[in-house]
This record gives C-alpha cells, sequence and structure tokens, in this order.
C-alpha cells in the first residue's frame, strides 16, 4: 500500500535543481513566474529563420530607398546652385560666339542684298551720254557732270509730283567743260576732269570753295582749281578715281583710234602708263585695280597687280566700282525677253527681246586675293549678288509694233528685237557698304536712286 501511495504522489524537484536556477529570494514571485513562461515560449515556439530573413532584406531595400531621396535632394539643390552659378560662364560663352561671328564676316565677307525698292533722289533734264556723278558719304553731297555741266544735290529725297528736283546748277567759267568728278576719300575735295578747245586737264579744288553752303544755295561758285595734269593731245580724258589714301589718281585716256588706257597720276610726278582699258576702280589696300575692256557691247573686268602688271579675268561686267570695305559692284548685261500677248493655248505670241544691263554685287576682299580662290570652283556671275534691274516698261515703239501687227492681222508669233541696251548706269556703293547709288536714263530725264542694302549669310 505504501509502495502505490508513493507511486501516485509528484514529488517536487525544487530543491533538486541547480541553485542558479532557484527563485531568487528577493524576486516577486509573479514576475519570476512571468518569466519562466516566457522562457518556455520561446524555446517551445520554432523561429522562422526565412521569414526572418525576408524582413531584414526588406528593411535593407527601405533604407536605401531613404537614402537615395535624401541624395537626390541634395543632388537637386547642387544642380540649382550650379545652374545659377553657370549663368556668367554662358553669357560669357555667346558674347564669345558673337566676338567669332563678326571676326568671320570681317574674313569672308557677307552677300548685299537689296532691302525694299530704289528710291528716286532728284531728277533732270539729260539728253545726252557724258553724265557720271560722285558721293561724298560724309555729308551726302551728291555732284553730277550733265554735258560738261555740274549739278549739285544734298541728297535729300523729294516727290517729283509736288515740289521741283532738290538739286541746283554750279556756275563756273563758261569756257571750261567739266567732267567725272569725284571726292577725295576724306571728302574734303573735288577732282576733276575738264577740256577746252582739244585741251585737257586734271584740276584739284576744295568742296568748300565749289559747293555752296546750303544755307545760301544762292551764291555762285569761284573755286580755285589747282592743275595736276594737262594734255594737248587729240582724244578724251575720263574715269577719274582716287586712290584709298588719296595720294594718287587714276584715268583712262582715250585716243584717236579709240584705244583706251589706264593711266596713273601721282603728287610731284608726271602721269605714267599702266594698262590697257578703261573704268579703273582701286583695291581697298591700294595694290590693284580693277579695269574694263570692251568685248563687243558685254565688257570683260580684269584684276590688274599694280607692283608687276599682273592680270587675271574675273568675268563679264562694265562699269566698276570697287569700295573701301571690300565689295565690287559692276553691271552684267543679259537678254530680256517681254511677252506682250499670248496664244489661246497659253503660249506666247508677241514679245520684246531686249538687252538690259544689272547691277551685281561680289565680295572681293581687300586685294581679291579671296575672290580669286572662289573663282576655281564657282562660275563669276554665280558669284556675285543682283541688286537692281531696270524696270519693265511698255514703250512707244513696242506699241507702234503691236498696232502694225493688228493692222496686218498678223496672228502668228512674233519677236521684237531691240536694239538699244536698257542699263542701270554708274553704280556707286557707299563706304559702309549700306546704300547703292545709282543713274537711270528715262527718255529725256536721268534720275538719281539709291537702295538701302544690308548683309546677310
Amino acid at each position: 500500500m505504501s509502495n502505490n501511495n508513493n507511486n501516485n504522489k509528484i514529488l517536487p524537484l525544487d530543491q533538486h535543481r541547480d541553485k542558479n536556477n532557484q527563485k531568487p529570494a528577493t524576486m516577486d514571485r509573479l514576475s519570476y513566474q512571468l518569466l519562466q513562461h516566457m522562457r518556455q515560449v520561446r524555446r517551445d515556439v520554432p523561429v522562422n529563420y526565412q521569414l526572418q530573413a525576408e524582413l531584414r532584406q526588406k528593411l535593407l531595400q527601405r533604407q536605401a530607398q531613404i537614402n537615395a531621396e535624401d541624395g537626390a535632394g541634395a543632388v537637386y539643390k547642387l544642380a540649382v546652385n550650379r545652374r545659377y552659378l553657370l549663368i556668367p560662364a554662358v553669357v560669357g560663352l555667346m558674347l564669345l560666339l558673337v566676338a567669332m561671328i563678326s571676326v568671320w564676316q570681317q574674313t569672308l565677307g557677307a552677300n548685299l542684298q537689296p532691302v525694299g525698292t530704289a528710291q528716286q533722289l532728284f531728277w533732270f533734264w539729260n539728253t545726252g551720254d557724258q553724265t557720271s556723278f560722285t558721293v561724298a558719304a560724309q555729308n551726302r553731297h551728291i555732284l553730277v557732270s550733265r554735258q560738261g555741266e555740274l549739278i549739285w544735290s544734298t541728297g535729300d529725297a523729294g516727290d517729283d509730283q509736288n515740289i521741283a528736283p532738290l538739286y541746283r546748277q554750279i556756275t563756273l567759267a563758261p569756257d571750261w567743260r567739266y567732267y567725272d568728278p569725284v571726292f577725295s576719300p576724306d571728302g574734303s575735295k573735288v577732282a576733276l576732269i575738264r577740256q577746252q578747245a582739244g585741251q585737257w586737264q586734271i584740276v584739284l579744288t576744295a568742296v568748300a570753295e565749289l559747293i555752296p553752303d546750303k544755307a545760301d544755295v544762292t551764291a555762285t561758285a569761284v573755286p580755285d582749281f589747282e592743275i595736276l595734269a594737262t594734255s594737248t593731245q587729240a582724244g578724251q580724258w575720263t574715269d577719274l578715281d582716287w586712290s584709298p589714301d588719296g595720294t594718287a589718281l587714276v584715268y583712262t585716256a582715250i585716243d584717236q583710234q579709240q584705244t583706251a588706257q589706264v593711266w596713273l597720276l601721282e603728287k610731284d610726278s608726271p602721269p605714267r602708263v599702266l594698262t590697257g582699258g578703261r573704268q579703273p576702280t582701286w583695291s581697298p589696300d591700294g595694290t590693284k585695280l580693277i579695269v574694263q575692256r570692251d568685248a563687243a557691247d558685254i565688257g570683260k573686268l580684269y584684276l590688274i597687280t599694280l607692283a608687276d602688271g599682273q592680270e587675271v579675268l574675273l568675268g563679264q561686267g562694265i562699269q566698276p566700282y570697287w569700295n573701301n570695305n571690300g565689295y565690287l559692284a559692276f553691271i552684267s548685261t543679259r537678254v530680256q525677253e517681254r511677252v506682250l500677248t499670248f496664244m489661246p493655248d497659253g503660249s506666247p505670241q508677241f514679245s520684246v527681246q531686249q538687252r538690259v544691263g544689272e547691277i551685281r554685287v561680289v565680295a572681293t576682299g581687300d586685294n581679291g586675293q579671296g575672290l580669286l580662290q572662289d573663282l576655281e570652283n564657282q562660275n563669276w556671275l554665280a558669284l556675285s549678288n543682283l541688286l537692281v534691274t531696270p524696270d519693265w516698261q511698255v514703250r512707244d515703239v513696242e506699241i507702234e509694233w503691236l498696232r502694225q501687227l493688228e493692222l496686218q492681222a498678223v496672228r502668228q508669233p512674233r519677236v521684237l528685237l531691240l536694239d538699244q541696251i536698257e542699263r542701270c548706269q554708274s553704280p556707286v556703293l557707299s563706304s559702309d557698304e549700306d546704300e547703292l547709288f545709282y543713274m537711270r536714263q528715262d527718255g529725256a530725264i536721268t534720275t538719281i536712286l539709291h537702295l538701302e542694302l544690308e548683309k546677310r549669310f
């Protein structure tokens, strides 16, 4: 009996435990029991190491995302700061680019293009062909030689329908005829060619003595002429032009056989022949000339080197004018066809063909060397730009021709060939190349016009 009773009892084992696991005498019994329970749960519940690894990975990713957002904000702030710091650098770069473009302009030259339409400055009666003019850039004086007489204008545009043309004739000694006036580069002097009873002279006078003050347009000019050269040989002197530095003049002398030669006139030296041709014009650096040599009614332009006389054919053209900034204006002729009436099917019926002279311009540089290089790869006229072409107008001869065809009941196509060349004359480029001056002859009226220009690339 006693053995069974002993087997059914649960004997306390506290006295057999390790002393370290025994309840401390000072610990509260309830707290001790809770602690023991938590230890037991930790032992009995298995740990999910996979979940633990996944949670750790997510925490690491989230931390990396937070760090990236903070870094992006810092980078953005730094970029903003850098943007404001780069503004002066960008402005400086733009200014440098503008300066480089400006240098490129001066090196290669830009094309001159017309702006708007030509405007009339003044007109005058004129029935001859010995007419030329010159323009002073400093004060816009325009001096015209009309059949040996001199006409002066301020160049102020006027309305010919309401007021008289803005010009006046300069009164000089009646025994001389004056031709081809040309202002000196500084605008203070005028050189002219004058003729009297077979004698030719090149003379020089101050602008203030030749041209009256604008305030006193009734004043009579009594200039003191300095004689630079004299000739009594039969023929003609024409085409006077100043060197860029104002120390020399070139002109054309035409003998009785109509042979034209270009002469050089320097101070304190007798005139000497340079080359054959006419219409000489100086290069901006004063080392070369461009002259015109006739080929039928077209003309060709040649570049002449003064030092050794070397010459190069440029191409078709007449009346060249080389300004100080390296642009050459000239007249090029071509055949123009104007259709007056059409057939029922739209094809030309009665048309007129006439040779016309157009004003063109080409960039040459200081001495034409760049132009010669361009000519190796491109046609002469293709290098130039068209500035002015003659206005189309139906003339009395065309109207009479149409009337005769109508009276004869002609219906088949016909072409009227006009011998007279219709051209703009004497192109003059201003020294700053923003204006072109030229003449136009309409019947008995000569008009001086000007056209605004601008550079384009």
